[in-house]
């Protein structure tokens, strides 16, 4: 519990926590984009590939 109470002071540990939290929200951001235009990107190249097979 000590050592608990020391990590808590410590100013390193906040930083890191405040940085992976920033880390852990970019992370959520570019899945939540990447899954939002993925099926927009699977539509457009399925009709430029029916595009291609017609010449």
């Amino acid at each position: 519990m000590r050592k608990l109470l020391l990590l808590l002071q410590d100013r390193r540990a906040t930083t890191a926590i405040e940085y992976s939290l920033i880390v852990g929200g970019i992370a959520v951001a570019i899945s939540v984009i990447v899954f939002a235009v993925g099926s927009d990107l699977k539509g457009l190249f399925q009709s430029i590939g029916t595009m291609v097979a017609r010449f």
